[in-house]
């Protein structure tokens, strides 16, 4: 696919199936959520690439198409630019559909920042530091950054009250190149280094 940077070869989308040809139902009970937050409202945000746009356009046609991913679009999710309150009412919506037998696959592209001392001692994840920056995530201080966006802890959650029995994700999350916080920095726009593991292991 073009998205993947082979432009130099033809869009297998444009195909025309050859006469007869089948594509055979997908009995796969099959789920996929893509998320893609390209443009922030805050000003000291970095915007991400056009390719990150482009990627995810590609995404809306592939996975859902009759001859490639074959995903039904009823069970196809993609979101674009989303607020925290709107990405958090999407998934609401979409639980209810999902099913124990069912896959899910998941793929988030934003900025995944590292914040300390961001949560509350109060909190069910005190010691939480990596969060999922939203369109309207302010970049000020740690209690501000995260409480508008969506922390690690809180996506696992989201994840896992999703009925399918298997899920996949798929993350296009360092977008800058790491910079190291002054002594008595709270935030870096940079993902924790051992976010995957994490992510893996909640």
């Amino acid at each position: 696919p073009v998205f993947l940077g082979d432009d130099d070869l033809p869009d297998p989308k444009l195909y025309a199936a050859p006469f007869g040809y089948d594509p055979e139902e997908f009995d796969e009970d099959a789920f996929a959520i893509v998320v893609t937050v390209a443009a922030y409202d805050s000003d000291r945000m970095s915007d991400l690439s056009s390719n990150c746009v482009n990627d995810h356009h590609a995404l809306e046609d592939i996975l859902p198409h009759s001859f490639i991913c074959k995903f039904s679009s009823e069970k196809f999710l993609p979101l674009l630019n989303p607020t925290c309150a709107e990405f958090r009412d999407a998934m609401v919506r979409f639980r209810r559909i999902t099913t124990r037998e069912g896959f899910l696959f998941v793929y988030f592209c934003t900025h995944v920042v590292t914040v300390w001392g961001g949560e509350g001692k109060k909190s069910k994840n005190p010691n939480e530091t990596a969060y999922l920056c939203m369109r309207d995530t302010e970049w000020r201080d740690a209690k501000k950054v995260a409480a508008s966006s969506i922390s690690l802890s809180e996506f696992v959650e989201i994840m896992n009250g999703m009925a399918c029995g298997r899920k996949s994700f798929a993350f296009n999350y360092a977008h800058t190149s790491y910079v190291k916080p002054s002594v008595f920095g709270s935030k870096v726009m940079y993902p924790p280094g051992d976010f995957l593991i994490r992510l893996s292991k909640l």
